[in-house]
């Protein structure tokens, strides 16, 4: 049996999780390392009401129908009550994946609300239902490890132009994912933002356009903010080729 003083220290730590749906977590990406035998994520349900909460993997899209997940979770339909906490296993189902670089996947924590009753003529109540998403990053052992400030270095910038519209192209050279939460191109000190996308990963050995608030044409360098394997946001600066300026 759990003893108090770790149940107390989960509760804790949710507490002081930022969370917009009705689920709090204990990490906000998984890291699964090939060779590791599981990996365990624990939940806790900060309703006021119970959930019944539906787990998979997928894309990206959402779809608890999707079959090429390299993943199994279990459990993967469960019931919390108010302030309930749950560990979810994750298993790889020895899928084959790219060994020269990471595969992502999404976690889908969909929770379903009871209906509560309230009032002296206890009339129903339907909260909705939300789905909270986590990306699983599965990392092959052949792969170099990497500090991000290193990653970084793997990046090359450029303007593309697209129509009448200018696009920033992010040529992504390294074996990882890199997670951006926010880029701003600056020229003799005046700034221009990336149009913010609900996700603005960079997959490796490839290229990502992201489209621009105004049309620029040049640039002195970036300013950037990324998602480390931790879930903390870093920051930084590079020139168009990836040179390390400052940050982290």
């Amino acid at each position: 049996m759990r003893s108090l003083a770790f149940i107390f220290s989960i509760f804790l730590f949710f507490i002081s999780t930022d969370a917009t749906a009705g689920l709090a977590t204990s990490s906000s990406r998984l890291i699964y390392e090939e060779g590791t035998r599981e990996k365990t994520l624990i939940i806790a349900n900060i309703n006021d009401y119970p959930i019944v909460v539906q787990a998979w993997f997928d894309d990206g899209s959402g779809n608890p129908e999707y079959e090429k997940s390299p993943f199994v979770i279990l459990p993967a339909v469960f019931r919390m009550q108010p302030a309930g906490i749950q560990s979810l296993r994750v298993f790889f189902n020895g899928a084959a994946l790219p060994s020269n670089k990471e595969s992502v996947v999404w976690l889908n924590l969909y929770e379903i609300p009871g209906v509560k009753k309230e009032g002296a003529d206890a009339h129903a109540k339907l909260d909705f239902a939300m789905n909270t998403q986590l990306k699983v990053f599965y990392r092959p052992k052949g792969l170099q490890k990497m500090k991000l400030q290193d990653l970084v270095k793997k990046l090359k910038f450029s303007i593309e132009k697209q129509s009448e519209k200018a696009v920033l192209v992010c040529e992504n050279s390294s074996a990882y994912h890199l997670s951006f939460a926010r880029i701003s191109l600056i020229y003799q000190g005046e700034k221009t933002n990336i149009i913010q996308e609900m996700d603005m990963m960079s997959s490796p050995l490839s290229k990502r356009r992201y489209m621009l608030e105004n049309p620029v044409n040049v640039f002195d360098y970036i300013e950037f903010s990324l998602i480390g394997d931790d879930g903390h946001i870093y920051h930084g600066k590079v020139d168009r080729n990836g040179a390390f300026i400052e940050g982290f």
